[in-house]
C-alpha cells in the first residue's frame, strides 16, 4: 500500500485536530487558529489545504466512517460465523476494546446534531446512515440464510432500524450523561435485543 503524500498526510493532520478540539469545546468553538494550534500549523497552512472550517468538517464526517468501518473489518476478521458478524459490528460500534474511541463518539453526535442545522451536513450524514442500514441489513439476510430461516422485508428493516437508533442513542447518552449511565451496558444489551427479535420472526 503506498504511502499517503505529504499532502494528503497534512491534511489528515488537520482533520485530526478538528476531531480533538471538536472533542473539548464542539463545533462552533473549534476556531481555525484553534485547529491550527493543535494541528501546531499555522494557520495560513490551514488555509491552504481547506478553504473553510465547513470543508475540514466535512472531510472529518468522511474519516469517521473509515475509521468505524476499519475497526468493524478488523473485528470481523476474527468472526467466523453470520451472527459473530452482527456480533462484531455491535463491538464495532459500541464496545469499549481495543479501537475505542471517545473523541470520535462526541464528534459523532456532534456531526448528527449540526445536521439538524446545516442541510450540507444532513445530506453527508444521511449518506452514511443509509450505508450503515445497507450493512446491517446483509448481515441479518446472512444470519438468516445461516439458520435457515426467512425474514420479511419489513421485520429486516424494523430491526435495523432499532439498530441504528440504539447506537445513536448509546453515543448521546455517553457524551451527555457518562455519569449516570452503567459502563459497558449498551453493545450487550442490543445483541440481546436484535437476536430476540430475530428469534420472533415478528414486528413489533
Amino acid at each position: 500500500m503506498p504511502r499517503p503524500s505529504n499532502k494528503a498526510q497534512r491534511r489528515l493532520e488537520i482533520v485530526q485536530a478538528l476531531l480533538r478540539v471538536m472533542a473539548k469545546c464542539g463545533y462552533e468553538s473549534a476556531s481555525i487558529q484553534l485547529i491550527a494550534k493543535e494541528a501546531e500549523l499555522r494557520s495560513g497552512l490551514i488555509h491552504y489545504h481547506f478553504k473553510t472550517k465547513q470543508e475540514i468538517f466535512i472531510e472529518l464526517i468522511k474519516y469517521l466512517d473509515e475509521k468505524a468501518q476499519h475497526r468493524y473489518c478488523s473485528l470481523a476478521e476474527q468472526a467466523d460465523t453470520p451472527k459473530a458478524r452482527i456480533e462484531a459490528y455491535i463491538d464495532a460500534a459500541l464496545g469499549m476494546g481495543k479501537g475505542a474511541d471517545q473523541d470520535a463518539v462526541v464528534a459523532w453526535v456532534i456531526v448528527g446534531s449540526e445536521s439538524i442545522r446545516q442541510k450540507e451536513i444532513q445530506a453527508h450524514y444521511q449518506i452514511i446512515v443509509a450505508k450503515n442500514k445497507r450493512q446491517l441489513i446483509s448481515l441479518f439476510q446472512a444470519y438468516a440464510q445461516h439458520s435457515q430461516q426467512e425474514y420479511s422485508e419489513e421485520l429486516l428493516e424494523h430491526v435495523t432500524g432499532i439498530a441504528l437508533a440504539a447506537i445513536a442513542g448509546a453515543y448521546q447518552l455517553a457524551v451527555t450523561t457518562k455519569e449516570v449511565m452503567p459502563q459497558n451496558y449498551a453493545a450487550q444489551i442490543l445483541k440481546s435485543t436484535i437476536f430476540a427479535l430475530l428469534e420472533q420472526r415478528e414486528t413489533i
